[in-house]
């Protein structure tokens, strides 16, 4: 089965009614992984989910919550002083952002083959992760 790591845009887009083609394509990918692989995410990604939703969005602080709730239904990858360590060594190794770094460190951690992300170059590898711009 394919451990595909969510990366918090495609959860905001599924989300978002002022992007309706992304939110339409975050929500059928999203979908067609819990039928087919096994999502994982982070306990990063929920909090900047929360963030970006309540800030930008402007969700209910309870609708957020309830996001947040159905999000950590799948696994949770919680971010340990290890992974920041090893995110500090990708930053370095790949002159990649920290926060880049630390969403493919969880990744790794949590032994993903793909990363879904918008925010990083389609198609690159790190450390045996393929990251992959669903939109």
């Amino acid at each position: 089965m394919t451990r595909v790591f969510v990366d918090t845009n495609v959860l905001v887009y599924s989300v978002d009614p002022s992007e309706p083609s992304k939110r339409d394509a975050s929500r059928r990918i999203l979908l067609e992984l819990a039928r087919t692989g096994e999502i994982v995410t982070s306990t990063q990604v929920l909090k900047e989910f929360y963030n970006i939703a309540l800030r930008k969005i402007g969700l209910a602080s309870n609708v957020a919550e309830r996001c947040v709730r159905e999000f950590a239904r799948n696994e949770v990858i919680e971010v340990s002083v290890e992974i920041i360590l090893a995110g500090i060594a990708l930053h370095r190794a790949y002159s990649l952002s920290f926060w880049d770094a630390l969403i493919i460190q969880t990744a790794v951690t949590g032994d993903c083959d793909r990363l879904l992300s918008e925010d990083m170059q389609h198609d690159s590898r790190y450390e045996g992760l393929l990251v992959w711009n669903p939109f």
